[in-house]
């Protein structure tokens, strides 16, 4: 009985602080202040934002210069989640069969944020921001920014070297890319076809190999960023393809099948070394010491053996 009426006042706080967050959505639209403050502080009084933000201080201090900062972003993520919750009633069904309360989607928005935070910390420790010496702004890490930012320096490498994508059909460094078979017009094209027009045609098949350079070949851009910018180092996060494309053949040609192989363990046991040869004769006169003290050992018990069968036969039965 004391369970049913518990969960019905429950219910009844939750519709009441539903309605107030509404009437807080709709305040915002109106852009009056006054109206603004009211009905925030009417939601604070049912739910209070800061009742649980010690716990989360105490678990994320760490990536705040003071508390009063972690106060201002946490009120910030309250206020933002205040103005996107939207009732159970016009928003899609949780797959995870969730209640839809309000205080589960602000638990959620706020572990989101802090998590990323946490990423972000752990990345800067591995990786210190750097300064960009082409727009000069603080990044990192640098070999990410160079690639979505400044890809630029690889394509006009690509022109000054002869190769121009818009005239290209596929990848020039590898034959295993796959090009679409066909493609369509832009929106803003103005002479639509049932088949891509040749503008629109070359410039999204250029757009397709572009993406598969950045994607498959990425160190030739950074490979040119060392050589204009050799103060600045930047890791690759992709090598480039071991495949070889060959003029006479059709088909692919791996980096790695034209390599000369050589086997440097095996030679080191096929020729032995003076050290490996003292380390054979140090484990023979290992094996020989413990050799000869096992045939002491069994010559002794031999020698003993008749001594200890003429004592046991003399005892009384």
């Amino acid at each position: 009985m004391d369970q049913d009426i518990t969960k019905q006042i429950k219910l009844k706080n939750q519709e009441n602080l539903e309605k107030l967050i509404l009437r807080y959505q709709d305040s915002l639209l109106t852009g009056n202040k006054w109206k603004i403050d009211r009905s925030y502080k009417e939601v604070c009084k049912l739910y209070p934002p800061y009742l649980h933000m010690q716990e989360w201080w105490n678990q994320y201090h760490y990536l705040y210069d003071s508390q009063e900062d972690f106060a201002s972003d946490y009120i910030k993520i309250f206020c933002n989640v205040l103005s996107n919750w939207k009732p159970r009633n016009t928003r899609k069904i949780s797959r995870y069969g969730g209640s839809g309360e309000f205080k589960n989607y602000f638990i959620g928005a706020l572990q989101h944020n802090y998590i990323n935070l946490v990423k972000a910390d752990n990345a800067g420790k591995r990786n210190p921001s750097q300064k960009c010496p082409i727009c000069e702004k603080w990044v990192n890490p640098l070999s990410t920014h160079i690639l979505y930012h400044h890809h630029h320096i690889l394509w006009d490498h690509l022109k000054n070297t002869g190769i121009i994508l818009e005239d290209l059909e596929r990848c020039a460094f590898c034959k295993n890319h796959k090009m679409p078979r066909s493609y369509d017009c832009s929106e803003e094209c103005t002479s639509k076809k049932d088949v891509a027009c040749e503008k629109c045609m070359i410039e999204k098949r250029t757009a397709v190999i572009k993406k598969h350079i950045l994607s498959k070949h990425s160190s030739m851009l950074f490979q040119k960023f060392n050589e204009l910018y050799p103060d600045y180092q930047t890791v690759s996060p992709r090598a480039l393809s071991v495949y070889m494309s060959e003029e006479d053949e059709n088909e692919d040609v791996c980096y790695y099948d034209n390599v000369k192989y050589s086997n440097k363990v095996n030679d080191f046991f096929l020729i032995p070394s003076p050290m490996y040869m003292l380390g054979i004769d140090i484990t023979l006169a290992v094996l020989l010491k413990y050799l000869s003290l096992a045939i002491s050992i069994i010559v002794y018990i031999l020698l003993l053996w008749p001594v200890l069968i003429n004592g046991l036969s003399s005892l009384p039965l």
